[in-house]
């Protein structure tokens, strides 16, 4: 499972077109524009992508979750929500992100 973590965090580090659809707000990713990408060898969605992801790993599905819900709680200016949810302890979140 760790082997698996890694490889997707090294995957995502050098591509930064794929990069990029994690720090994009869940609302802002396409379920219809479909681009070509060498890892699936073809087409696919930039939540297709997201989606793709999360099935590999609970850790990696968690981590992005936690962001996504960080985000949403930024761009409302809702300081207790992210407060709250900094706060919370998820035991399948990356350590990385719990700094």
């Amino acid at each position: 499972m760790i082997l698996q973590t890694q490889k997707i965090k090294r995957f995502i580090v050098n591509s930064k077109r794929i990069g990029n659809y994690f720090s994009k707000n869940k609302t802002d990713l396409s379920d219809f524009d479909y681009r070509y990408h060498r890892l699936f060898n073809g087409q696919k969605s930039s939540t297709g992508i997201i989606d793709y992801f999360m099935t590999l790993d609970v850790e990696f599905k968690e981590t992005y979750e936690l962001a996504q819900q960080l985000l949403i709680a930024l761009q409302h200016k809702n300081s207790p929500a992210y407060q709250s949810l900094i706060q919370t302890k998820k035991p399948f979140v990356s350590s990385q992100h719990k700094r």
